[in-house]
């Protein structure tokens, strides 16, 4: 068993300081200096006994191995006076670091100071106050936004749910119409075939009664109709001569018979050549005036010289008749107009494409051409006379227009002369130009401006 040795605190030399260190820490209570001598140890230690009592061996601090003097303190080497030393050093240490930190952090708050863009605590708490009443201020806004945000959406949801209901509503709208408007159009076009169904039996029906009537008044096959002019180039007026010859009554009807009944009717009698364009030489009712061509009357002239057509019935055409048989080559007469008349003309050129079939594209119903219904078939060279004669130049508002119209004294219906042969041949194609009407006449074929041929 390891027994600790004994450490004695006990000497004369210590004594007064022992004494003097207890005198100026530990209260007095006896009023005497008392010297005693205290032993510390393990094992069979005689605690609080006398010191006397154990070897001088154990008396020398030098000479313990387990124990050490305790130090001691003197009147002149106090605690007290190295405590205060060292509690000064400490708080100048302390003081002085104080001033780096407070320097640091002085520099630290002008930093933010300069950084916020204020000059003073007070106004960094002013800032401050604004901020915080602009946060609220925005705060509130946020709610009121909130608010307006919330009625808004409901108030887009109804508007897009009648958006959608009235999208519904146009849709089955629209469909609905769509499905009327098919159901009209489906009747429109029905309604139209009828409409053409009936037109065409009328046409048919017409040009019937046309070739009964022709054939019952006038007799079968071609008529012939000699018209009577006179030359304005002519100083002793001589009357000149040409005939024509009729389609056959089964290939066009409807304009001969409208033609014969205007000649048998005397309403040829005393009319004019009055325009002779570069393709053909147009004839119509005119007065008997020099200045028809003015234009403050050629208008009323013009109705005036209709009316007898008009008061008769035989102005116009019912339908623009036409068949492919009977074309427009050279030589041949035209109706003009549509649906034709009263105004004809006479082919100067071969003309079946611009007066046939979709050839004047001016009219509303181009693909309808101009009614052919007889060929002249004498006088030729006395009818190219009256081509020569002078018209009106090029680029005046009446150019084509004779300067003096050729006078038609009057046109008679005469049996077909036996010199003459009858020189229709029925055509078998629908490509027609570039043949010969007569023997003796070759075609040429031009093509021209579709323009009217009379511009009254």
């Amino acid at each position: 068993m390891l027994r600790a040795g004994r450490q004695s605190f006990s000497s004369t030399s210590s004594s007064s300081s022992s004494s003097s260190s207890s005198s100026s820490i530990l209260p007095n209570y006896g009023g005497s200096s008392t010297s005693s001598t205290c032993y510390v140890g393990y094992g069979n230690s005689n605690y609080g006994s006398n010191a006397s009592s154990y070897p001088s061996s154990y008396a020398s601090s030098s000479s313990r191995p387990y124990g050490k003097r305790r130090p001691s303190y003197s009147a002149n080497d106090s605690f007290l006076p190295s405590a205060i030393r060292n509690s000064t050093s400490w708080l100048a240490l302390g003081l002085a670091f104080f001033i780096l930190l407070s320097g640091y952090y002085q520099s630290k708050f002008q930093f933010v100071l300069r950084e916020i863009g204020a000059d003073s605590m007070d106004q960094v708490v002013q800032m401050y106050r604004d901020l915080y009443s602009q946060r609220s201020t925005s705060r509130r806004g946020h709610s009121e936004m909130d608010e307006r945000y919330s009625i808004l959406e409901r108030l887009n949801a109804k508007l897009h749910k009648e958006k959608e209901d009235l999208r519904s509503s146009y849709e089955k709208k629209i469909m609905k119409e769509f499905s009327n408007r098919r159901l009209e159009e489906d009747r429109m076009v029905a309604r139209e075939e009828a409409f053409k169904s009936q037109i065409q039996k009328l046409q048919e029906s017409a040009t019937r009664e046309a070739q009964r009537s022709v054939s019952e008044k006038f007799g079968k096959g071609a008529h012939y109709v000699e018209f009577t002019f006179v030359l304005p180039s002519d100083a002793n007026e001589t009357e000149h001569h040409f005939i024509v010859e009729t389609a056959p009554v089964e290939v066009m009807p409807h304009a001969v018979q409208l033609f014969l009944e205007q000649v048998i009717h005397k309403l040829w009698d005393n009319s004019w050549f009055y325009i002779n364009g570069p393709h053909v030489l147009q004839a119509g009712p005119m007065l008997e005036e020099d200045d028809t061509i003015e234009e403050d009357t050629f208008e009323a002239d013009r109705k005036a010289a209709l009316k007898p057509f008009v008061d008769a019935g035989l102005d116009s055409l019912a339908f623009p008749e036409y068949s492919h048989q009977f074309p427009h080559e050279k030589w041949t007469l035209g109706f003009t107009g549509r649906p034709g008349g009263p105004d004809w003309y006479i082919n100067k050129q071969n003309n079946t494409v611009m007066h046939g079939p979709g050839g004047q594209y001016h009219h509303d119903i181009e693909e309808q051409a101009d009614p052919c219904f007889a060929r002249v078939v004498e006088g030729f060279d006395i009818v190219e006379r009256i081509f020569d004669e002078a018209t009106i130049e090029e680029g005046d508002d009446w150019e084509y227009f004779f300067w003096d119209p050729i006078h038609i004294v009057k046109a008679t219906i005469i049996e077909k002369p036996r010199h003459l042969e009858e020189t229709f041949q029925p055509k078998q194609n629908n490509t027609l130009l570039n043949r010969h009407t007569m023997n003796h006449h070759h075609i040429d074929f031009h093509k021209f401006p579709k323009i009217e041929h009379s511009k009254a």
